[in-house]
């Protein structure tokens, strides 16, 4: 039996310290608390790298994410303002559904 390990038969993925943040740094820069980056990691939102107890982020990853809200933030006011324009927000539901209606026929 072998009892020396080499690098080549480990699966190990190692990032640099200073390219990694720790939960509460996460927090701070997603503006958020610590329990919800932990849920966003728990549910697979975020991906992230844990040795033994310590969950680490790389920095790359929570830009990516950041970016991701701001594109997502950006859709929905996008469809708030079209929304207002068509003004669905003074519309009783059978009138958004009659107009529904007209936009599938003229299609």
């Amino acid at each position: 039996m072998n009892k020396h390990l080499h690098a080549s038969s480990l699966d190990f993925n190692a990032t640099p310290i200073s390219q990694v943040a720790t939960i509460d740094e996460a927090a701070d820069y997603l503006r958020m608390s610590v329990r919800h980056v932990n849920d966003l990691l728990d549910c697979s939102r975020i991906k992230f790298q844990q040795i033994g107890s310590e969950r680490t982020i790389t920095w790359e990853t929570l830009n990516e994410y950041k970016q991701d809200k701001k594109r997502g933030v950006a859709a929905l006011t996008e469809l708030v303002r079209i929304s207002q324009e068509m003004g669905l927000y003074d519309m009783e539901l059978e009138d958004f559904d009659e107009e529904q209606d007209d936009v599938q026929r003229s299609v």
